[in-house]
């Protein structure tokens, strides 16, 4: 039959065998689209690379040299594109092939490079500041410590950055100029900040106790992690706050 033909004839019987009810069938053509996958020097990591095309098909997988090759493709035009978890594609533009196929097509090829992380820890000295609040930054991008001081910046492409970290009333002792530089290829680890608390700050007031003849100075003024008793005057200093908002209990 051929292509696009219903492949059917209508036979009627009635008192005597019928012959020569013949099919002729034609092989309807297949072509295919390769191409080759490129890695970063050094890097063979082609079985994570997945080959995708329109149409529902299965993904196809490089060979340990990076050559790939979809088959069995009818005629037409297809859209072509590669995944890896950990990388991005810089070739072709947007990650796209269109394909039109009848005859073969070569040459569709993808070039990918990895994506790496930076992580660190940024470290308080003194003060009542909270890591939380500091701010590390890598060129437009920024992170925020966790309670530990743990930060991360993941999915970044080769090169170099300057990263640099704030908190109010803390400034960055190491590195000693406040800027790290850092060149991914490979991930770096340990991109790490140490802050010395350098504005502290104090809180007076005074306590009055309406009623009962209870000891002012027993009263214990508290407020992020400082401590004090009132004096006999019934006034109170906390020292060495760090700048921000705290809540006071007495």
């Amino acid at each position: 039959t051929q292509p696009g033909g219903t492949g059917r004839q209508t036979v009627r019987i009635y008192d005597r065998d019928i012959s020569a009810v013949d099919f002729t069938l034609k092989a309807i053509p297949v072509y295919s689209i390769e191409g080759r996958v490129t890695l970063p020097a050094g890097d063979n990591n082609y079985n994570g690379v997945k080959i995708f095309r329109t149409g529902g098909a299965a993904p196809v997988q490089p060979d340990p040299t990076g050559l790939y090759r979809i088959e069995n493709l009818l005629a037409g035009t297809y859209e072509v594109w590669a995944e890896a978890d950990g990388y991005t594609v810089v070739s072709p533009p947007g990650n796209r092939h269109s394909v039109k196929v009848g005859p073969d097509e070569f040459g569709k090829d993808f070039e990918l490079i990895r994506y790496y992380n930076i992580s660190g820890t940024v470290h308080l000295n003194g003060g009542t500041g909270d890591v939380r609040n500091a701010v590390v930054y890598c060129g437009n991008l920024k992170a925020v410590p966790d309670e530990n001081g743990d930060y991360h910046f993941d999915d970044l492409m080769p090169g170099t950055y300057s990263l640099y970290t704030t908190l109010k009333g803390y400034t960055t002792m190491t590195p000693p100029n406040g800027l790290l530089q850092v060149v991914l290829g490979p991930d770096k680890d340990n991109a790490d900040f140490t802050m010395d608390a350098t504005t502290l700050l104090k809180v007076f007031g005074k306590v009055k106790i309406l009623k009962g003849g209870a000891d002012v100075t027993s009263v214990l003024i508290s407020a992020g992690g400082r401590s004090a008793n009132p004096l006999p005057d019934s006034t109170y200093t906390l020292e060495g706050l760090s700048p921000g908002v705290y809540d006071l209990t007495g």
